[in-house]
């Protein structure tokens, strides 16, 4: 766990961070964990993901958490294929490696606003502990980690969001 990159004023020290979890190398099931905007793919979660899987390209399957859904908006992903695999092509589009990997998790309210909460239900967690653990392990090598490359993050959102806007 890590640190975002897309908050400006902790980014150095989460690419920081993010790098040195890396380079310690050997496996990894490799996990990010985002939220949508109004049922959107945020540019800065896409450009976030992008950066670490161009700085680590060693990482070829991972699986990503959409976290903190409206209880409406988790059953309409949940039950409604066509409206999962459109989220799916939004997140997906112009990303530096695809994947197939999504969960879903809804926002739970008797956590909300709570710092290090942890959740009661056992079945939502038991879920997640079986989606990380269906990713295949990334074998990564400590010296071919690179440096997040933090100025064409800016760049990168700028696409990303133009293609949200189309």
């Amino acid at each position: 766990d890590t640190p975002g990159l897309a908050d400006v004023s902790m980014r150095k020290r989460a690419a920081r961070e993010i790098r040195r979890a890396l380079r310690q190398g050997g496996q990894y099931r490799v996990v990010f964990v985002i939220t949508l905007d109004q049922g959107r793919v945020r540019p800065e979660d896409k450009t976030t993901i992008n950066t670490v899987l161009s700085a680590a390209r060693e990482i070829e399957d991972y699986g990503v958490v959409i976290n903190q859904l409206s209880g409406k908006l988790h059953r309409k992903l949940s039950e409604n294929e066509t409206a999962r695999s459109e989220l799916r092509a939004h997140l997906m589009a112009d990303m530096e490696r695809m994947t197939h990997r999504m969960f879903l998790m809804m926002r739970r309210e008797e956590i909300d606003g709570e710092g290090n909460a942890m959740i009661a239900d056992y079945s939502a967690v038991s879920a997640l502990r079986d989606f990380v653990e269906k990713i295949p392990p990334d074998e990564i090598t400590a010296d071919r980690v690179d440096e997040l490359n933090l100025k064409a993050m800016d760049d990168m959102q700028k696409r990303f969001e133009a293609l949200i806007v189309k």
